[in-house]
């Protein structure tokens, strides 16, 4: 089950730790937001419609996480997505939902697969690797289901 959430708090959280990760951030080459946005498109936002839409998004890919709580915060700043262990996933909004649902999934996968990352020593990028490997493996999958 996915359970979305945003507040003050998950803003500053998501700053926070932008800031603190900022001088890695800028060496990877990740894009992220701090205290700048584009207030024509994202000043006011509706964050419960933006819920039900992201829902209704990710119901066809149930088979991900029908098994597990995902707590998803959303937020306009920071990088597009991140997670934390053992089920939290700060995503990025100033994104297309097609964009956005994107990210969803492949945080998720980032936490399904932390095991495995721990266990054989994954550096950085072998991490992303492995999470974009799975993530096209699942997205053929899903196609093929539609083709039936």
């Amino acid at each position: 089950m996915l359970i979305f959430k945003h507040n003050f708090f998950i803003d500053i959280r998501a700053i926070s730790a932008t800031i603190l990760r900022k001088s890695w951030l800028d060496r990877k080459g990740y894009i992220y937001y701090l205290l700048t946005i584009d207030k024509d498109k994202y000043g006011k936002i509706d964050y419960n419609k933006l819920a039900n839409e992201l829902s209704q998004e990710l119901k066809r890919y149930g088979d991900l996480f029908n098994d597990d709580d995902y707590i998803i915060l959303l937020t306009k700043y920071g990088v597009y997505g991140s997670y934390y262990l053992p089920n939290k996933i700060f995503i990025n909004i100033q994104r297309d939902i097609k964009d956005i649902v994107a990210t969803i999934i492949h945080e998720i996968i980032h936490l399904r697969v932390e095991d495995i990352v721990k266990q054989k020593r994954l550096n950085h990028e072998e991490k992303e690797e492995l999470v974009e490997d799975m993530l096209k493996e699942f997205t053929a999958k899903d196609r093929q289901k539609k083709e039936m």
